[in-house]
This record gives structure tokens, sequence and C-alpha cells, in this order.
């Protein structure tokens, strides 16, 4: 059904295509021919694998399925972690609080979205108020998360990835990891700091909307909200000339979604309504959907869930090339 519809999309994307031989009776047998690259020899994978030290994490558990507690935690121990797992959000509690109180945090927390009395989501916030920053919570699910992710990240979790796990999602979800604690004691990042800089942030999504607010409010930028695309227009276009300088524009939104709007922005006759940066907020981040934000007038796409520093330097990238760009129009504006 479904699924081999998206098989059949995901094939064609990479260039290749799928068969089907069926027999009444007996069944079908499906073929698909796609052109790869030769893959790196072996021994480079494997150095790439132990790279990352599996040997010294622990890990915990947590779904209210027995067996895919068991089944999870046997890849972990294949994978060199220490593992133990919890059938329910308060025991896993529990066990997080025992670990803590023995100075033995547990390195990764794998927590079940849907579970009884305790959904992953309200784990996930009531181990990050026990562990602080140190620990990684991961959400796993076998849904679309895509109206959660939101309110997950605010309760703490680090990422979010699909049921069912298999050795490889859970390894390129631990070098992700690894690679950012690498990072993290890297050089202290940039500064940045927005005062006197006004920003339309225009999100249909309650929790998205106090999310962004508290990011951009943090580096002391002024936000006003605007619920839908047509009202980003009337707010645009009823302000003072400059009092905006930018905006960050949702995607998918009721009324008039966030592509109409920028395009009708971008149509105005107010004078800063062709140079104003209009930065693109989208769940969807593929290649197709970065160029239809650029057909559109947008000047940068950003992919949801928003990183705080790429959301601060791209306004700090596009606020600075506006101002040059001012600059200039004024120079060509004086007379000789």
């Amino acid at each position: 059904g479904l699924g081999l519809a998206i098989c059949k999309n995901l094939i064609e994307l990479m260039g290749g295509r799928i068969t089907v031989n069926s027999i009444a009776g007996v069944g079908s047998e499906f073929t698909v021919e796609v052109a790869l690259g030769l893959c790196e020899d072996k021994s480079a994978r494997t150095a790439c694998l132990t790279s990352i030290p599996l040997d010294q994490l622990s890990a915990l558990v947590v779904d209210d399925d027995i067996l895919i507690c068991e089944n999870t935690r046997a890849i972990l121990l294949d994978m060199g972690l220490k593992a133990e797992w919890a059938d329910s959000g308060r025991k896993a509690m529990e066990q997080v609080r025992r670990r803590f109180a023995e100075n033995k945090n547990y390195d990764i927390v794998l927590i079940d979205w849907k579970m009884p009395e305790m959904d992953g989501i309200e784990t996930a916030r009531q181990i990050r108020a026990i562990v602080g920053p140190d620990v990684t919570i991961i959400i796993i699910t076998a849904y679309d998360w895509a109206s959660i992710e939101a309110e997950a990240r605010a309760a703490g979790v680090n990422m979010l990835i699909s049921k069912p796990l298999f050795k490889t999602s859970l390894m390129s979800a631990f070098r992700r990891i690894y690679n950012e604690r690498k990072q993290n004691v890297a050089p202290e990042p940039a500064e940045y700091d927005f005062t006197g800089r006004h920003a339309l942030l225009v999100e249909d999504h309650l929790l998205n909307v106090e999310v962004a607010r508290r990011l951009l409010m943090a580096k002391h930028m002024e936000v006003e909200v605007a619920e839908n695309g047509l009202a980003a227009l009337e707010a645009f276009a009823a302000a003072p000339l400059g009092h905006f300088d930018v905006i960050l524009m949702d995607i998918r939104m009721p009324v008039m979604d966030g592509l109409t709007a920028a395009r009708s922005i971008r149509q105005m006759k107010k004078k800063t309504a062709q140079n104003i940066p209009i930065i693109a907020m989208s769940a969807n981040a593929f290649d197709e959907d970065v160029e239809k934000s650029r057909l559109a007038g947008m000047t940068a796409h950003l992919a949801k869930p928003i990183e705080p520093d790429v959301l601060y330097a791209t306004l700090q990238q596009h606020l600075l090339s506006r101002e040059e760009a001012d600059g200039m129009s004024d120079e060509s504006a004086k007379p000789d």
C-alpha cells in the first residue's frame, strides 16, 4: 500500500526503478535497481565506527513493551554499550535518580513516545530536571513526530528517531551525539546581540511561537507575532518604514502559507519590501523545498527544529548584509 508508494518515490529520487513480478496464488517479487558508488573499504568503515568509544557509554531504554526493551538492549550490548531498561516512565525516573545519587549518570536515555500513565515527553521532562544538561535524551517512535517535535525539544529532548530501531540508525544517532560532544569542548561560540532589532515572527503553532520568541528575546531582539501569512502581510504593510529588520516565516500555515506571503511581500511597493530578510522555517529541508523558498523571494531556509546557533548566525549574516546594501544605496543616492 502506502509503503510501496513511498519506496517507489525514494527509489526514483535516487535515479533508480522498481519492478514487480506477481503470480496469483504464489506471491510477488519486487526488484530494485539503483546505481550506487563503490563502498569504502571495510577497514575504513570499522575505523569510523570504533572511533566512537561506545564501551564507555551507558544507556537506559524506556518502553512499555518489554520485548522491545529487551531487543533494544541486546542491540546496544552488541554495539559495546552498557545498557539497562525500564518498562514505564516512573520506573525509569527511579533508576535515573538512583544512578544520579551514585554519580553514575546514564550517557543516553532512549524513551518511547507513546506509553501509558506517563508518555515519553513527560518522562523526558522529568528526567531532564533530575540530571541537567549532560545526559542525551532521545525519543523513539513509530509515528510521525512533526507535531510533537517542538514540545519534545522544549522538554529537553536532544533527538528523535524512528522505530523500528536498527544498529545502523542507532550508530548514526550516536555518531551525531559524539560529534556534538567533541564540538562542545571547542572554543566558545560567537556572542550575538540583536539589541534594537525588530523581528516579525510568522507562525501558527503556539508552542513553536513560544520557543522561537524565547530564542530571539534571549539575544535582546524585539518580537511581534503574526499567526498566518495574511496577518504577516497586514502587519508588514501597516508598520512604519524600517520598523521590522527581519521576517521569520513558517511555510505551512492556514489562511495563507509562507511561500505565498513571501511572494506578496516582495511584490509590495513599500521601499523595504525588496530587501528585508525573509527567513523560511520549515520541517521540510530537501533541496526542492529550499529552492521553492528561494523562488518565493526568501533569503534563507532554516530546518525545524531550529538550532539556536544556526538561527543566530543566519540572522547575523543577513542583517549585516542588509546594512551593507542599505549603506551602498545611501551612498549612490548622494549627489556628486
